[in-house]
């Protein structure tokens, strides 16, 4: 099954509801043509002004005051509508974090296969010369802390890399696929995951 991304569900639908204390609605005859025109009734327009979000609309495109009024509210719940969306999106992006453009140098990790041998995280520095067991085994884990570690500003703590110890680990085991030594702070001893 794929992995995927989750996100807040909102509903399609959006229900816009405008309170008749919300608008002030103002009628006025909007000036007519001369010469043919001059004997047909001016139109009546109408502008409503919604008081929390400031909109304005104008409308006299229709020949009655009933139609104009209906045709100011479809677009001011048309505009609401709008401004609900973008508030959505922006909570949304808030919670994915920022995002950048696809392209070269946003990269978010590099793969060095010739003439060394090397796997780098670019945005927390967590890098390893051991690359079959990334690209083979997907061994990902010192990317992920030193990531979770980077995101959470704990970027001065022990940042992992992969880097196999010759010999034992702390408490005389082994080192198993997956152990990594913190290339910050050498001296802090090497972590080996069976050790947990």
């Amino acid at each position: 099954m794929p992995a995927s991304r989750s996100s807040p569900c909102y509903p399609d639908d959006i229900d816009i509801e405008i309170s008749p204390d919300d608008i002030r609605v103002d009628v006025y005859h909007a000036s007519g043509p001369g010469g043919q025109g001059a004997s047909t009734p001016p139109t009546p327009a109408v502008r409503v002004t919604h008081f929390p979000s400031g909109i304005v609309v104008t409308c006299q495109n229709e020949r009655s005051q009933i139609q104009n009024k209906a045709a100011c509210m479809q677009i001011l719940k048309a505009r609401l509508y709008e401004i609900e969306l973008e508030k959505r999106a922006e909570a949304l992006d808030e919670i994915r974090g920022p995002k950048t453009t696809i392209g070269f140098g946003n990269q978010i990790r590099s793969y060095v296969l010739y003439p060394y041998q090397m796997v780098k995280d670019l945005r927390t520095g967590v890098e390893t010369s051991n690359v079959e067991a990334v690209l083979d085994d997907g061994d990902l884990a010192p990317f992920v802390i030193g990531y979770h570690r980077w995101a959470t500003g704990n970027a001065d703590a022990e940042t992992p890399s992969l880097h196999k110890p010759p010999g034992l680990c702390g408490d005389g085991l082994k080192p198993q696929q997956g152990g990594f030594v913190s290339r910050a702070n050498p001296a802090q001893g090497w972590f080996c995951p069976a050790n947990r």
